[in-house]
Order: C-alpha cells, then structure tokens, then sequence
C-alpha cells in the first residue's frame, strides 16, 4: 500500500471509491476488506496456468444471468482452484510494484 508505483496508485484510488459506493451497503467481516481483483486471475490464465488447478466443466448461463453448472452446458476448461495461492499474489504484488 506504501507503493508510489502509478498503476498501484490508481488501484488505491479505485479501492476508495468501492467502499464509498459498496461499503455502506454491505456488511464486512474484516477491517479495510476490498474487492476481489477476480480480473487479475483472468489475465494471468492468458500467460498461466501452473498456479491453478483446471478442470473441463459443462457450464451454462441461466436466464438470470447465473453461471452455473449443468449437462445442458458447454464443455469449457475452468479454474477451479488453487494450487499456490500463497504464490499467486507474491507475482501479482511484484508485478504491480516493480
């Protein structure tokens, strides 16, 4: 967070102005909880996939906009879960702060 980096500077920025608009309407359960930077998991299946584990899933839309599940989906390759977490925001922190 003591980063000067502009690109980490601009993620504080945008961090602020979600618990303006979000934080009063939900209930947190950790001090300074942020959102999810679930983005930063897509852009790192485009040059990766050795932190994560992937499992080829039948994946639907329903009307309401859920994704889901189902035998009436699409075969798609999904990441289901992590093999090293722990690893993944180590790359994440050194490629926004270096």
């Amino acid at each position: 967070m003591d980063c000067d980096n502009v690109v980490v500077k601009s993620i504080k920025e945008n961090i602020e102005i979600w618990k303006k608009k979000i934080i009063p309407k939900l209930i947190l359960t950790k001090r300074n909880q942020t959102s999810i930077l679930f983005d930063t998991v897509a852009i790192y299946l485009g040059f990766s996939e050795e932190l994560l584990n992937i499992e080829e899933l039948k994946i639907e839309v329903t009307d309401r906009g859920l994704t889901q599940i189902s035998e009436r989906g699409t075969l798609i390759r999904c990441a289901t879960s992590w093999k090293d977490i722990q690893s993944f925001k180590e790359l994440l922190v050194n490629r926004l702060t270096s």
